[in-house]
């Protein structure tokens, strides 16, 4: 069990304060303590030498003259009526007082409701009037407003017009050129030279030379290393006071609980830590000759006929071949307001279209996207 603390209260008859817990009279008006005390502590807590004697029970409430009295008396020291006929404690006054100043407590937030009803209702008059002259300040807002969209308008227009030039849009242009362009690759069978970690089919090595393929990681040495360790541990137990309990008679109870108390031990360690280097693996490497395909020229022919054709090649038996192809098909245009432009479109579409044809198609960010209409020219 913890110390037992001596308590204060007051007189309720008298106002006088703090009062020892030890007696059971007013010092001031001689009054029991009975219904509407109690019992406090005081920063300064004074600790019972001889707790042996202080009961840990509360004191009983006479239900005729309305006093304490010690748990140990059987009777009534003010009236001399008997414990057994009354059933209430000290605790039990302190929960009806409770119970009463939550029922004051109700009534009060009860009033305070209708007081705030009362007041909303009047802030709602006010509300209105006030809402009713907010709308005439928007409606001149408003205006403001549209005002400040007027300054905007060509930003937002010339947004708008950016964002009408990526959309596709139709257009009608005169045909005035076609022209043409076909470039066939010439490759060549000839011989290179190569190096590489091991020898492809048909190479033939000229000189070898032994050369850094990788690196490995190899240990080296150890190094001795200093660390500093420490831990905490338990030293020990200290009674802590977490609390104190009303004992309901005047006097309180410490309230203690074991708490572990800690230290630091410190100490060295020295361990050893593989340092590594790293190792240059050599392999050999080869130099050689071998026959490869490589590019040699572009043949290229062009014109503005109707019918492209590729270029003849005159390729040398088993040491020239054709290799890639690139072609492009140009129409030279003409819009209505005699603006020339040229655009590259497939071999398909380019066929189909004659000099002097009338086209009805959609264009985006300069390039063709649809051919919606070929009228022959007249």
């Amino acid at each position: 069990m913890g110390k037992i603390i001596e308590g204060y209260w007051d007189c309720p008859q008298c106002g006088s304060k703090k009062i020892r817990g030890r007696y059971r009279y007013c010092n001031s008006c001689g009054r029991p303590r009975g219904k509407g005390i109690k019992f406090y502590m005081v920063e300064t807590d004074e600790y019972v030498e001889d707790d042996s004697k202080i009961s840990r029970e509360p004191d009983w409430y006479c239900s005729f003259c309305q006093s304490l009295n010690p748990a140990i008396k059987t009777v009534c020291e003010s009236c001399g009526s008997s414990q057994e006929e009354s059933d209430k404690n000290y605790f039990h006054l302190l929960e009806e007082e409770e119970q009463r100043k939550e029922e004051e407590k109700k009534i009060e937030t009860q009033f305070q409701q209708e007081r705030t009803n009362r007041h909303q209702e009047r802030a709602n008059r006010v509300i209105a009037r006030e809402e009713e002259s907010r709308n005439r300040f928007q409606s001149k807002l408003a205006t403001s407003f549209l005002a400040k969209v007027a300054l905007l308008l060509p930003f937002l227009l010339l947004i708008g017009f950016l964002i009408h030039l990526a959309i596709p849009k139709e257009s009608t242009l005169y045909v005035n050129g076609k022209s043409w362009e076909r470039s066939v690759e010439v490759q060549e069978y000839k011989t290179v030279q190569e190096n590489d970690w091991y020898v492809p089919d048909g190479g033939r090595v000229t000189h070898t030379r032994d050369e850094i393929h990788h690196y490995d990681k190899v240990l080296d040495h150890y190094e001795t290393i200093t660390e500093q360790k420490s831990e905490r541990y338990v030293s020990g137990y200290e009674t802590v006071v977490t609390g104190h309990r009303d004992l309901g008679n005047g006097y309180f109870e410490e309230i203690t609980s074991q708490q572990p108390v800690y230290d630091t031990r410190y100490w060295t360690e020295t361990k050893q830590e593989p340092v590594y280097r790293k190792e240059p693996v050599y392999q050999t490497k080869y130099y050689y000759d071998i026959e490869r395909w490589v590019h040699k020229s572009w043949e290229t022919t062009s014109g503005e006929s109707d019918a492209p054709y590729w270029a003849t090649l005159n390729l040398k038996p088993d040491i020239e071949k054709e290799g890639r192809r690139t072609e492009k098909y140009i129409i030279s245009t003409e819009n209505k307001k005699q603006k020339e432009k040229s655009y590259e479109i497939s071999l398909n579409d380019w066929e189909r279209i004659n000099k002097g044809d009338v086209l009805t198609l959609k264009i985006s960010l300069g390039t063709i996207t649809e051919i919606l209409k070929i009228e022959e020219g007249k």
